[in-house]
C-alpha cells in the first residue's frame, strides 16, 4: 500500500495533507524540519529524529511527513530515500543491512497514512494504477495499527472507500516481527475478518528484519 504511489504521486499526497493544515501548524512543522531543509544530504538517523519519536501522534507524524514531501525538492527526496540505499541487493552484508530496504518506506507508507486526508488520496492512486494496468483483482498489504490508534476503524473506512465496480480489492495485514504487541494485533485482525464468507481481510504477513 505504501509503495504503490510513485514519488511524484507521494508528493501530491503530501500536498493534499499540507493544504488541509492551518498556517500555525504549517509554521510549527517547518520549524521542526528546518535542519533537513538546509541540507541536501540528510543524516541516516533523520527518521528517528522526525518520524519515530514516541511523543508524536499518528496525525502529527503525517503532518511532518507532508512538510518534508512538500518543502524538499524531488531530487533531494529521491537521493535520501533511494540513492543512499543503492545497491539494494545483498543487504545482509551491507553497512546498513535491512534498514536500507526499509528506508524508502519512511515517507511512502505509514507516516502519511496516519492522516485522514491521505486515505482518499491513496485510494485515488490505487484506482489510477489498476485502471492503467487493467487489473481486476488486487491484494494490498498494509499496517493499520501504524496508521491509527483505532486500526479497526481505519480499516473499515479504507474498505468502504476502496470499493470499486471493476476491480475486486483484498487486504493483507502486515505485522512487524519486532513489535511487542503482535498478539494483540493478530486478535484485532481476526476480529475484523470475523465469519464473513467474502472477507476484505484475507491474510496476515509477518515482516521485518529476521535478524533482530
Amino acid at each position: 500500500l505504501g509503495g504503490l504511489p510513485n514519488l511524484t504521486q507521494q508528493i501530491q499526497i503530501g500536498h493534499g495533507i499540507w493544504q488541509s493544515l492551518n498556517n500555525e501548524v504549517k509554521r510549527q512543522k517547518l520549524d521542526k524540519i528546518a535542519p533537513l531543509l538546509e541540507n541536501t544530504e540528510w543524516p541516516w538517523s533523520w527518521p528517528d529524529q522526525y518520524l519515530r519519536t514516541q511523543e508524536i501522534s499518528h496525525i502529527e507524524k503525517a503532518e511532518i511527513a507532508a512538510a518534508i514531501l512538500v518543502n524538499c525538492s524531488e531530487a533531494t527526496l529521491f537521493h535520501n530515500l533511494y540513492t543512499v540505499t543503492e545497491p539494494r541487493v545483498g543487504l545482509k552484508n551491507k553497512q546498513r543491512g535491512f534498514a536500507a530496504y526499509e528506508r524508502p518506506g519512511e515517507l511512502m507508507g505509514s507516516a502519511p497514512l496516519g492522516h485522514p486526508q491521505a486515505i482518499d488520496l491513496y485510494i485515488d492512486a490505487i484506482k489510477e494504477y489498476v485502471k492503467q494496468e487493467n487489473i481486476c483483482y488486487l491484494e494490498l498489504r498494509g499496517s493499520p495499527h501504524k496508521y491509527a490508534t483505532d486500526p479497526i476503524h481505519w480499516l473499515k473506512y479504507f474498505e468502504q472507500q476502496l470499493k470499486d465496480e471493476i476491480c475486486q480489492f483484498r487486504f493483507i495485514w502486515i505485522i512487524d516481527r519486532r513489535q511487542n504487541n503482535a498478539a494483540t494485533i493478530v486478535n484485532q485482525a481476526v476480529e475484523y475478518r470475523g465469519n464473513n464468507e467474502n472477507p476484505f481481510l484475507v491474510g496476515l504477513d509477518l515482516a521485518g528484519d529476521e535478524g533482530v
